[in-house]
């Protein structure tokens, strides 16, 4: 172990932890400026570093600027007094710059919070202790739109499937689909690397009618008409007038009833409101299927997006569901995007639950549908297939009294 920096103005708060420190066997060494600390923190031979925002000369959001400048690794704990809301954006900017805050503590705080967050930082450090560093990933370019059809077309779509559950009922109730291309020497990659020049080529409708084409084979598959599907489209079927009778010949070719089948619109991609989109979704819906606003609370949503748009159903972003427990702010928009879905009569569904204690959590909110690494991850379709029937008998959130 390394041990504990420390940087905090006040001199009582430095000895408290530096003896916290000692009772768990850590060292821990104190500045009581940030302009005192540079020359350690460059060295990042911490385990953690505990930094007050209000400290004098540079301050907290100032030396956040400075550190990710050092190139650090080493986990940061932010700690102010100040409102909530500073703590957060301070967390979330610094995270942004890509700063490895892990946690935030606010003041005053009791000696058992504060030794959970140095037991916590120990414990992280001796499960890296021993492994080798991930080797820097190189920069990538995005697929050319031809390549992707001629890989398509050559057999290396790969569709994974991620369950999600009704919080209320805690049985499977639904599956959403992830596109992947398996590139024979690049690996597996992301639809972020190729569907916008899909898009701005016109090749993406090539694209969609091989993914829906080997969503829907899938999903009539698994033998469960009773689960949604839910399969995400790029902005360009909102815009193209044949998208409608494209979706719902499909559906009729599989046998698959459209009030299965949600459509979900990246919310950060933002959301075109011309007539002809308008008119688009609104023949999607006529038809029976289901628009799901996906990664709600990260981009451009407003009241006009409900105001305007026949969405029925709203995916809140991961990013909020992972602070739910740390963050009250983070709670509060959850709650709110939660309230809102029901006075509009839509379901609501919590991406990124990754235990129960977060899954409890945004079941009691009132949240419908729970997605995440804590009920499966994404798999292939025979995995899948194996996973509905663990579930039905085995699986550990069944067995947790709701």
């Amino acid at each position: 172990m390394k041990g504990i920096l420390v940087i905090d103005g006040n001199q009582g708060f430095c000895e408290l932890i530096s003896t916290l420190c000692g009772d768990l066997g850590l060292k821990a060494t104190c500045f009581l400026s940030f302009e005192k600390a540079i020359a350690e923190i460059s060295l990042g031979d911490y385990d953690c570093i505990f930094m007050e925002l209000d400290l004098q000369g540079i301050d907290g959001p100032q030396a956040i600027g400075i550190m990710t400048g050092m190139c650090l690794n080493v986990p940061v704990i932010l700690m102010s007094g100040e409102h909530a809301s500073i703590l957060s954006t301070a967390q979330y900017a610094g995270k942004m710059r890509g700063l490895n805050i892990v946690s935030t503590i606010a003041k005053p705080f009791s000696v058992d919070e504060l030794s959970s967050l140095i037991q916590d930082a120990a414990d992280r450090q001796q499960q890296l202790e021993g492994q080798q560093p991930a080797a820097p990933r190189e920069k990538v370019e995005n697929l050319r739109p031809g390549e992707v059809i001629r890989l398509v077309e050559a057999g290396h779509l790969q569709c994974v499937f991620q369950p999600q559950i009704d919080l209320n009922t805690r049985n499977v109730c639904g599956v959403e689909v992830l596109a992947r291309i398996d590139h024979p020497e690049q690996g597996v990659i992301t639809p972020d690397r190729f569907v916008n020049e899909l898009e701005n080529c016109s090749l993406i409708e090539v694209f969609n009618e091989y993914l829906f084409n080997h969503s829907f084979k899938a999903y009539k598959a698994f033998g469960r008409p009773d689960l949604t599907i839910s399969i995400n489209i790029s902005a360009y079927c909102i815009r193209n007038e044949l998208f409608p009778d494209f979706i719902s010949t499909l559906a009729k070719q599989y046998d698959i009833s459209p009030s299965k089948v949600i459509l979900e619109i990246t919310e950060s991609h933002g959301l075109n409101f011309s007539a002809q989109s308008l008119m688009i979704m609104s023949r999607v819906r006529i038809k029976g299927f289901s628009l799901s606003i996906d990664d709600f609370g990260t981009g451009y949503s407003s009241l006009e997006t409900f105001s305007k748009v026949p969405f029925n159903e709203l995916k809140v972003d991961r990013e909020f569901t992972s602070r739910l427990r740390a963050e009250e702010r983070a709670k509060k928009i959850f709650e709110l995007a939660i309230n809102l879905s029901k006075q509009m009569g839509i379901v609501s569904v919590a991406e990124g639950i990754e235990d129960e204690e977060e899954a409890s959590l945004v079941a009691a909110i009132g949240c419908d549908v729970g997605q995440g690494y804590y009920f499966g991850r994404p798999m292939p379709s025979e995995k899948f297939m194996e996973w509905l029937n663990w579930e039905l008998k085995e699986a550990p959130w069944k067995q947790v009294s709701i």
